[in-house]
């Protein structure tokens, strides 16, 4: 919907027990020999009866340990694109930041992850992945590329999708760019509209399937990519200092730079096509050791889902008038994977 706005929105070597028979005497008669042997054999065969017992017994309490029942994921390196959440992430005790980092903070928790997340780009990540590193990376959206690569979770948080963002200095889209709805026909065609103006977007990125392909036929020079890490910082000296004229970002994002800078006059035009909320989740290298993170990240993802904790983590950030709609997602989403 279109809107004017200005609101803030080693291996340890053990070794076995082993016995030494006495040594034989000379003189022994045969018959001493043959009994002494016999017993030999049996104190040989009560030792195995009884290492067999034990080695029964020691399965038996590691399947019933607690820790049978934990799904670490300490051999697994986990990475993240996001500078912000590694730095937050060092901070003691953790302060609440955003939707993304909270929600991976809970996960890592119910994990009882103790190594820490490591910083890489993306494009590295991927190639640690497609390697076959134990590695899996946080916080990315599916497409088609990557459901085909990838072991993915389920989701870990929901966002409003991403939305176009125009100055409303510029004149407003034509009729024949949007719906009936006011929706956004295509980002491309928008974007040929205003041949002068650019668009901000982050580097290494993928909005999805629809939205990739709509962008891909941009002109690119257009396009203003930024990376990741200095994303949020170079959006709002860009766009609102008037220096693009369009910026493709999520709701929260927008909401969120509200809070440093001054409210400038936008218009905000949802996109035709995509669906109204998109999820985060946690890609691992599609190996048997990738899948079988996923299936513990996804008991734990199962586990939060059920906590107060994960709602909050989404609706804190929201304002008061997006929340309903937000929470009754979260909400049919938890009682779908509880069913």
């Amino acid at each position: 919907m279109t809107r004017e706005s200005t609101n803030v929105g080693d291996e340890e070597k053990q070794t076995e027990p082993f016995y030494n028979s006495q040594r034989r005497r000379r003189h022994l008669h045969n018959y001493g020999k043959v009994a002494a042997g016999e017993q030999l054999q049996a104190r040989e065969a009560q030792r195995r009866v009884m290492k067999f017992i034990w080695s029964c017994f020691a399965s038996v309490l590691v399947l019933f340990s607690p820790l049978a029942f934990t799904h670490s994921l300490d051999d697994i390196t986990i990475y993240s694109d996001s500078k912000l959440l590694i730095t937050e992430f060092e901070k003691q005790p953790y302060q609440n930041v955003s939707t993304a980092l909270d929600t991976v903070k809970l996960l890592l928790d119910e994990l009882d992850y103790s190594r820490n997340v490591m910083f890489t780009s993306l494009p590295r990540a991927f190639a640690l992945m497609d390697s076959g590193e134990a590695a899996c990376v946080v916080n990315k959206i599916i497409n088609p590329q990557r459901r085909e690569k990838y072991a993915i979770s389920l989701p870990l948080n929901f966002f409003q999708s991403v939305r176009l963002y125009q100055l409303a200095s510029l004149p407003p889209l034509s009729e024949a760019l949007l719906t009936d709805n006011n929706h956004l026909r295509s980002l491309h065609e928008a974007l040929a509209q205003y041949p002068d103006a650019a668009i901000i977007l982050p580097s290494d990125f993928s909005f999805g399937n629809t939205l990739d392909s709509d962008i891909a036929k941009a002109d690119p020079e257009q396009i203003i990519r930024l990376p990741k890490d200095v994303y949020f910082e170079r959006f709002m000296q860009l766009f609102f200092r008037h220096q693009v004229g369009f910026a493709l970002i999520f709701p929260s994002t927008y909401d969120r730079a509200m809070q440093y800078t001054s409210p400038v006059p936008v218009r905000e035009y949802e996109v035709e096509g995509i669906a109204a909320f998109t999820s985060g989740h946690v890609l691992c290298a599609n190996t048997q050791k990738g899948k079988e993170a996923i299936a513990n990240i996804n008991k734990a993802i199962m586990s939060i889902y059920a906590s107060p904790a994960f709602l909050e983590a989404h609706l804190r950030y929201l304002p008061e008038n997006s929340r309903p709609v937000l929470k009754q997602k979260i909400l049919a989403v938890r009682k779908s994977a509880g069913s």
